[in-house]
């Protein structure tokens, strides 16, 4: 991992320029392992503490699930649709669990307000 960022600092040190797919390297270095871990209706049924959660709040149908597939390095991890409402439940995802040289986090996609 250290050495991904490494290169991404080397590139821009040397204003080599970064594309899509030059994320797309470092984050197929990064995330190794996701997992659902729950789908939640309601707060009190939450997974408990652990890692750092990182939360996609936002309007319905702007591209929360998109973006939690686009960062994982996914392509239906989580389900997208082009109507409002698809995501109906609160769904953690486990990133890199059981990978001790990896960054342990959880990405989490909720319902849109709004909808």
């Amino acid at each position: 991992v250290n050495v991904s960022f490494e290169v991404l600092e080397w590139m821009e040190s040397l204003g080599v320029p970064k594309n899509n797919y030059t994320y797309e390297a470092i984050g197929v270095n990064v995330v190794k392992r996701v997992s659902l871990l729950r789908k939640v209706w309601d707060l009190p049924n939450t997974p408990e503490e652990g890692p750092p959660e990182i939360v996609f709040a936002g309007r319905s149908n702007v591209g929360k699930s998109s973006l939690v597939n686009m960062l994982l390095g996914r392509v239906a991890l989580a389900p997208t649709s082009q109507r409002p409402g698809k995501t109906k439940t609160m769904d953690f995802f486990d990133v890199n669990a059981g990978h001790p040289a990896l960054p342990r986090f959880r990405l989490v996609d909720v319902p849109g307000l709004g909808f």
